[in-house]
């Protein structure tokens, strides 16, 4: 059954949220170089992990999302198609608001915020063929999973300043 990818995705998403959850991001200086590892910092990693699980999440309801709609909840296809615009819509909203939010709040707490929009819009879209609901969850998956990207990115370059190769190279906006 497609509901034990879904599953597979959440657990992971979980699993990597639970070994950031710890991970400070380091302020870069050359006191918190990963050099000494060899390895990038556990917190650049999990960042990785969820530009991985985003991605994956991004793309599999936006490749399956109008045959979900068609097969499972029995829209017509033109209809179907029509309604991914939903969740490409929320994601654009999600971006946009998430990179405002960005300014204001912890990153902690948005991505907090992301995958429990992301978990909800998840369990309505397996426990029900509502066409209603489902296009609801939609709108929940693009708005959780948008910032899940942009989050995951800006951990990862955050915390591999001063790893091995990073040689503090950033881009000065002045």
């Amino acid at each position: 059954s497609w509901r034990w990818g879904v599953l597979l995705l959440a657990l992971g998403t979980a699993a990597v949220a639970v070994a950031a959850r710890d991970a400070a991001v380091p302020e870069p200086s050359q006191e918190t170089s990963a050099a000494d590892t060899g390895r990038l910092p556990r917190a650049a990693r999990a960042g990785i992990g969820l530009v991985f699980l985003g991605v994956v999440l991004e793309w599999s309801v936006s490749f399956w999302g109008a045959t979900y709609l068609r097969d499972v909840v029995g829209l017509d296809r033109d209809t179907a198609v029509t309604a991914m615009a939903l969740f490409f819509g929320a994601m654009l909203t999600g971006r946009v608001a998430g990179a405002l939010l960005a300014r204001r709040q912890a990153p902690e707490q948005l991505l907090v915020a992301a995958f429990l929009t992301v978990a909800a819009g998840l369990a309505v879209a397996a426990s029900t063929t509502s066409a209603p609901a489902v296009l609801v969850a939609l709108v929940l998956l693009g708005l959780g999973v948008s910032v899940v990207f942009p989050l995951g990115i800006s951990l990862a370059i955050a915390a591999a300043q001063g790893a091995p190769g990073w040689e503090g190279q950033v881009w000065d906006a002045e």
